[in-house]
């Protein structure tokens, strides 16, 4: 059996792999990107579930998000993020992510939010 696809977008080298460690021993396939760009190229097999980040060295998680919503309908954004540039995040919202989380994040709520892109 294939494992599911997990794609984790952000620049801090710590939650990556954090998040890497725990969705892989959970039997995810786990790919990760650091940049807007690096997320964009990794889409190209639909991931089940995105953990995305909005301040990436080169841009806003945003134009990631906007061509998940666009090319991906089936894939489930989780947004985790210290932004408080309220246009941006009225963007992000406007673009309907799954759940939306301010850092610090409990990984809990991204866990749940994984499981159902499973089970749908």
């Amino acid at each position: 059996m294939d494992r599911p696809r997990i794609l984790i977008i952000d620049d801090d080298y710590y939650t990556r792999h954090a998040l890497h460690n725990l969705f892989n021993r959970r039997g995810w396939q786990v790919s990760l990107a650091s940049s807007v760009a690096e997320g964009l190229a990794r889409l190209s097999t639909e991931p089940r579930c995105i953990i995305l980040d909005l301040n990436l060295p080169d841009g806003g998680g945003e134009i990631v998000l906007r061509e998940v919503r666009r090319r991906l309908p089936r894939t489930m954004v989780a947004v985790c993020s210290g932004s408080t540039d309220a246009g941006q995040l009225a963007e992000v919202r406007n673009l309907r992510p799954d759940l939306l989380l301010c850092k610090p994040v409990d990984v809990a709520p991204i866990e749940r939010l994984c499981l159902s892109a499973l089970a749908g």
